[in-house]
């Protein structure tokens, strides 16, 4: 079978050059947990290009009833191996090996020992808390810190389970964000360019006035976009407005609505009514804030050895210096009711705009002394108004409690019944437990030993009373460090998703931790 006919249905969702990026990854997994072994099926079976067990566990009796990834006949033989075995099954365009290691060795001996500057050999690491604790995973974390490499914690204990995601700094260039949300489309109605100026008057007349002249079904067929430029136009002309003027209250909103209504034949006519729904969209040109963010950022990111996507975000930058704040037209138009036609030709006005824009963007990476590949400029120049940055805490930090504003945050949401603030820090005292009795996990007997560790973790909260109650401490001691292979399912899935958001720099990843609780069938997204 051709890869772009078995991948078809997931190339819509993230395109040839997405497909691309997983099949190059290369993913580290340290340990071989059920929820491990789940992660893994869920980039197994998209494509990833290869992936690396390390464990040095048999396959033992309790395996059984925990991991649908090893079989009877497996024990005694190492859970790497029967894990990766299976885990190929799924997928002969992916590669995988087992190596049969103490993961502490593993790490210690041949990850944080490659030289200084060495290219990483994985995109990302995925770290299974029941198997390596709190100062494996911390260890990790700062040496994907140092290499760049992207990094997923996932723990699944019980009916409860968490995943934790970093990067040192996540660019996003397609965020997918909503279309019909205020940044979505860019078809500049409030400030049309010149040639959309022209191909408004040339069909329907800069003001409206050939309307009257159109037949029915040419009259129901004009693009909203259109109407809006023209109901615009009019209503500025109205009591001598300038002609940046743009609506401000209800009052001018419906007036431009009366317009419309007032070149309305029928209130069958689907154009009449998307332009009435769409008059909010005449407002004035912004920037997404978080989007100035990074043009803003670009100038102290920018250097000889940057990526490409701060060499385009400079370059971005410079482009609204010389444009009054704005960005390249995307050149995307959206669906609308029309005939095929007038959207044609409209279309081919948007995306000669679009490719002239980029162009002056090229153009500026050259005077800048960047040669960036053709596609990445169009990608970015097409994805300008979505982008995203997100820079994640490391696990270090984030234990260490020490952001008063995540801290009042979480004193916040332990007043919120519908958060998971509690069972998140149930896990982390879980992990503190282990640390301080040999990595073992608490047992039935040990309910208050666990409350005291989780009343200790932020002493700022300690006028809070018990953290925990005794109900959630009970049942996190109860589980013993037993994992169910039906919520590792769940977790794994959580963890995947996030994982190709990572790999592929599309949608926008948690940030950054995702907690699952199966008691209740909750599950709530903290910034810690």
């Amino acid at each position: 079978m051709a890869t772009d006919d078995k991948y078809d249905r997931q190339i819509r969702l993230w395109g040839g050059h997405g497909q691309k990026a997983l099949m190059e990854s290369k993913i580290l997994a340290l340990g071989s947990t059920s929820v491990i072994s789940e992660t893994l099926k869920n980039l197994v079976l998209p494509g990833v290009g290869n992936f690396t067990v390390v464990d040095d566990l048999p396959v033992s009796e309790r395996d059984l009833g925990q991991n649908f990834f090893v079989r009877r006949e497996d024990l005694g033989i190492p859970r790497a191996v029967a894990v990766c075995n299976l885990l190929l099954e799924l997928n002969p365009d992916v590669c995988g090996n087992a190596i049969v290691e103490n993961i502490r060795t593993y790490v210690s001996q041949r990850l944080l020992s490659l030289p200084p500057g060495a290219v990483p050999p994985f995109n990302l690491v995925l770290v299974s808390m029941h198997h390596c604790g709190s100062r494996v995973a911390e260890a990790v974390n700062e040496w994907c810190k140092a290499t760049g490499t992207k990094m997923l914690l996932v723990d699944s204990i019980g009916f409860v389970g968490s995943v934790r995601t970093y990067s040192a700094s996540h660019c996003i260039v397609e965020s997918k964000k909503d279309t019909e949300g205020d940044f979505g489309v860019d078809l500049r109605i409030s400030q049309p360019f010149p040639e959309l100026e022209a191909f408004t008057s040339q069909v329907i007349g800069a003001r409206g006035e050939k309307l009257a002249a159109l037949h029915g079904a040419e009259h129901a067929h004009v693009p909203y976009v259109l109407l809006l430029i023209a109901a615009l136009t009019k209503w500025r002309l109205q009591d001598s407005r300038s002609p940046e003027s743009l609506p401000s209250t209800a009052e001018d909103r419906q007036a431009i609505k009366d317009i419309l209504i007032g070149w309305r034949r029928s209130p069958q006519e689907e154009n009449f009514a998307e332009a009435l729904k769409f008059v909010w969209k005449i407002k004035p040109y912004a920037i997404p804030t978080e989007v100035e963010h990074i043009l803003v950022e670009s100038h102290e990111r920018f250097n000889d050895s940057c990526s490409n996507f701060w060499s385009l975000a400079r370059a971005l930058a410079e482009f609204s210096k010389r444009h009054a704040s704005h960005l390249p037209l995307s050149g995307v138009v959206g669906d609308m009711t029309s005939d095929t036609t007038t959207f044609v030709r409209m279309q081919e006005v948007y995306e000669a705009r679009a490719k002239r824009d980029r162009e002056e963007v090229s153009n500026i990476l050259s005077q800048l002394g960047k040669t960036v590949p053709e596609q990445y400029i169009d990608l970015v120049s097409k994805n300008a108004l979505n982008m995203c940055l997100i820079e994640y805490t490391t696990v270090g930090e984030e234990w260490m409690f020490n952001d008063e504003e995540k801290v009042s945050e979480l004193s916040s949401s332990l007043e919120d019944p519908e958060s998971q603030a509690r069972l998140y820090l149930g896990l982390r005292a879980l992990q503190v437990f282990r640390q301080e009795h040999n990595d073992c996990y608490p047992g039935p007997d040990d309910v208050n030993e666990l409350s005291s560790i989780a009343n200790g973790l932020i002493p700022q909260l300690s006028d809070k009373g018990s953290i925990l109650g005794e109900s959630l401490a009970q049942e996190l001691c109860r589980y013993e460090g037993c994992e169910l292979h039906t919520i590792s399912a769940v977790i794994g899935g959580v963890a995947a998703q996030e994982g190709v958001k990572l790999l592929t720099h599309q949608f926008v990843p948690l940030n950054n931790t995702f907690v699952f609780n199966g008691i209740v069938g909750r599950a709530d997204q903290l910034t810690v």
